[in-house]
């Protein structure tokens, strides 16, 4: 994708044992995108559905260009606790 100029559009969530389901965005975007972006120093990424600070951050903080985000409406209108009430 990186040779090609391809973006990867990516809803990146781990979700390894012991991730809580709320935060899986953001262990993400702690342990696994950083890897991702020294792995391909080109690489442009799009993180889609973005839910949480921690992935608004790490694209505003970008000065290369090469990372972009896109939430879902929808996200901002519910809470946590939305899904249980």
């Amino acid at each position: 994708m990186e040779e090609t100029g391809m973006v990867l559009c990516i809803h990146g969530e781990d979700t390894g044992p012991g991730v809580d389901m709320f935060d899986r965005e953001a262990v993400f975007v702690e342990k696994t995108l950083p890897s991702i972006l020294t792995r391909f120093q080109s690489l442009r990424v799009v993180l889609e559905h973005c839910t949480t600070k921690q992935a608004v951050e790490v694209v505003q903080r970008d000065t290369s260009g090469r990372r972009a985000a896109r939430i879902s409406c929808h996200h901002l209108l519910h809470s946590r606790s939305a899904p249980f009430e």
